[in-house]
């Protein structure tokens, strides 16, 4: 078990890499738990938000809008680099973010 949480973060990390999401902010790491908890197939993943902020001891508004923050500085950063199958990845809508982040993870490297 501990092996596959460790795989699942280590994917979510080189993911969150390659679109420039910055390791030092609070979106990473909000993402990153999140991603790697969805990939170990959360029963909360339909509250996977609510989940973050009680991990982290925020509010649930507190990690969407650093989520999003981050989101849109790694876009500003590189814009080509969000898109997934010819569409734009959603920087809005984190929910959306995480369906296609796990999609685009689950293509081999």
């Amino acid at each position: 078990m501990e092996d596959t949480l460790k795989n699942a973060s280590e994917r979510a990390a080189h993911y969150l890499q390659n679109l420039r999401i910055r390791p030092s902010t609070k979106g990473y790491q909000y993402l990153l738990f999140a991603l790697t908890q969805l990939q170990n197939h959360t029963p909360f993943k339909n509250t996977i938000w609510d989940l973050t902020a009680i991990y982290f001891n925020q509010k649930r508004e507190n990690v969407l809008a650093c989520v999003r923050r981050e989101l849109i500085h790694a876009y500003e950063q590189a814009p080509s680099d969000f898109y997934y199958g010819g569409d734009a990845i959603p920087l809005s809508n984190p929910e959306e973010f995480l369906r296609v982040a796990l999609a685009s993870m689950a293509q081999p490297l």
